[in-house]
């Protein structure tokens, strides 16, 4: 991804009351930062059914006043990140990453790896991001490439918020969405069945039809019993 579209999506969460092309689903782990799986694009009817395309990750910062000032793409074998202009030289990004963003990488993984490369990014912003690297503890194996094992990276245990809070509302709502998705599915199940025959098929659709209903009463119950 460009920095313009990580600007972008900064913008997103900093406007909240405007309507994006993404949808963002964060999740605190600290009071500064946010974990976050972004659909770039909204599913449309009209996708590509072989697009594999689906959501990325990321971790949102944010400064004293709540403001989103930095963003670090996850991208398993590399990571991008990006720093509003106006908010650079202020530790956001190190502090960040120090304390929350790679405590939270090696959860899943043994190892990090960064590229930075300066005829993609600049000189001056790769300058920068080197001394990031290393005051982190990455160590440079060749012109591009950092690289941090787990067994070196140094950090008191983060206090995460391992478990935010949904609203009743906004269960109630995915509750009736999943709902609805399996109704609409079991029409275009029975449209297919009517016209085309497809006996085994429509029985598969059938029981994704199934599943989908009865995970509807699921989530709820789900809800209900982690909220006694």
């Amino acid at each position: 991804m460009t920095n313009e579209a990580l600007q972008k999506l900064i913008d997103d969460l900093n406007n909240k009351s405007k309507t994006t092309k993404s949808l963002i689903y964060l999740r605190p782990l600290t009071p500064n930062v946010d974990f976050a799986k972004v659909w770039i694009n909204r599913p449309k009817i009209t996708d590509n059914i072989s697009s594999a395309d689906g959501f990325k990750r990321f971790y949102f910062i944010k400064n004293e006043i709540n403001v989103y000032v930095a963003v670090v793409l996850d991208m398993y074998s590399d990571l991008h990140w990006y720093i509003v202009p106006e908010h650079r030289k202020n530790g956001y990004l190190t502090n960040a990453m120090k304390d929350v963003i790679l405590f939270h990488l090696f959860l899943n993984r043994d190892e990090q790896i960064i590229t930075i490369t300066e005829n993609q990014i600049g000189k001056d912003y790769a300058d920068a991001s080197k001394k990031v690297a290393l005051k982190l503890g990455f160590i440079q194996t060749n012109d591009n490439e950092f690289i941090l094992a787990d067994k070196n990276y140094i950090c008191s245990e983060s206090n995460f918020v391992l478990n935010p809070k949904m609203s009743e509302e906004r269960m109630l709502e995915l509750r009736n969405k999943i709902n609805y998705l399996g109704r609409s599915l079991w029409t275009i199940q029975t449209e297919i069945e009517m016209n085309l025959g497809l006996g085994d098929y429509c029985e598969d659709l059938k029981q994704v039809v199934d599943t989908l209903r009865s995970n509807s009463l699921r989530l709820e119950y789900l809800w209900r019993s982690n909220n006694k």
